[in-house]
């Protein structure tokens, strides 16, 4: 599956070796880089077993013991009253049956990991298509609690790179202010600088010290000064001080923003008052939220040991500040991140919720995801237009 610039229209896909594909998860086929653990409770379903007396011991997440109450213990920081942690649970599975008036059909056992994965269990069967169920540690609460997943939409097949080329375009009277405007985007939205980008700086021979820049020095020496030249630049010239002054943040945010809308008044006829209005827009967007408040899925957990995610695509490789589109740095990314989704799978984002006993109603995803897919798309088709 190719993954393609946002907004570069016509763009050709390449074509990548197909390899056995992951296996997914409800329709959509994911990405992954961690390696998985196998040995997870919290992300387990389990089955009654006769009531034991578990002894104290050095497991990752443990049940003791201490003058009659049961408690989950993790490492010196972590320690949950285990009972009330099982009352707090069962009554959110109760109230989360109700929502979808199934059953709730529970008796408590002498063991209280057994009853937390059959409540798990319990919720899990009440749960209608297109939800997922996992276990986690809320460190508010102090509980091991069950959180509800759902799926965003999102243009999933998309690179959310930013190109600072237009900059120079503009008048000089805008320069100023539209870098301090990118400059937040890029900080609201995580958005990489090169160098700190795992496929473009791969590009610009930051890991391998330029090694596969001088294999092409033999094959085609014209193509090598062109690309040795465009590398400089992005490391140490024209190109690295541009996106340096697009990453400095403004000291007065308040006062940007008045600068914005004095801006847009005065360019409102012209084609950079659609630029001024969709970069403020952006600006304004991240008072919802950011894409990666949705990353977290039901493979992850807080606890390390139960952390389960697979080796993935991080969601990081896809948003970055560049110099163009076009330009041969961004097309090497493009490649490297082509060749992995051929094997790799790419998490979903998703929305979430902590099931408690107050939930009285059916989970609704947000729709931020699509809306700010459609806010970026819009904002780079501007820039391409100038």
């Amino acid at each position: 599956m190719d993954a393609l610039v946002k907004s570069r229209k016509n763009t050709p896909k390449r074509k990548i070796a197909k390899r056995k594909a992951s296996v997914q998860r409800g329709t959509r086929q994911n990405f992954d880089t961690q390696a998985q653990n196998q040995y997870s409770f919290l992300t387990e379903v389990f089955k009654p077993v006769l009531s034991i007396n578990l002894p104290v011991c050095e497991a990752p997440f443990g049940q003791v013991s201490d003058n009659g109450t049961i408690f989950w213990v993790h490492g010196k920081e972590i320690k949950i009253d285990a009972l009330k942690n099982i009352e707090f649970v069962s009554g959110a599975v109760k109230a989360y049956c109700g929502i979808y008036r199934k059953n709730f059909s529970f008796e408590k056992s002498q063991n209280p990991l057994v009853d937390l994965s059959v409540l798990l269990s319990i919720a899990q069967d009440a749960a209608p298509e297109g939800r997922e169920l996992g276990l986690d540690y809320d460190e508010k609460l102090n509980m091991v609690v069950i959180h509800e997943y759902v799926y965003c939409d999102f243009d999933y097949n998309t690179l959310y790179f930013l190109p600072v080329s237009f900059v120079n375009r503009l008048p000089e009277d805008l320069k100023p202010l539209v870098k301090h405007l990118i400059a937040m985007i890029k900080a609201y939205y995580h958005l990489l600088e090169p160098s700190d980008h795992m496929d473009l700086s791969f590009a610009l021979g930051i890991w391998d010290d330029g090694e596969q820049i001088e294999l092409l020095k033999e094959e085609d020496p014209e193509q090598y000064e062109i690309t040795k030249e465009l590398v400089h630049s992005y490391l140490e010239g024209e190109i690295s001080e541009l996106i340096s002054e697009c990453s400095s943040f403004p000291n007065d945010v308040e006062c940007t923003m008045n600068e914005v809308n004095e801006a847009i008044k005065k360019y409102e006829e012209t084609k950079y008052g659609p630029l001024l209005n969709v970069l403020k827009n952006g600006i304004v967007l991240r008072d919802e939220g950011t894409w990666s408040d949705f990353v977290w899925s039901p493979e992850h957990c807080w606890i390390d040991d139960f952390d389960c995610r697979e080796e993935h695509i991080d969601h990081s490789r896809l948003f970055a500040i560049v110099y163009d589109f076009h330009d041969e740095i961004v097309e090497q990314a493009e490649d490297c991140i082509n060749g992995e989704a051929g094997s790799l799978e790419l998490i979903p984002l998703y929305d979430h919720r902590i099931l408690t006993p107050e939930v009285s109603t059916p989970f609704v995803a947000s729709d931020f995801p699509m809306r700010w897919c459609a806010w970026f798309d819009k904002m780079t088709s501007i820039i391409m237009s100038l």
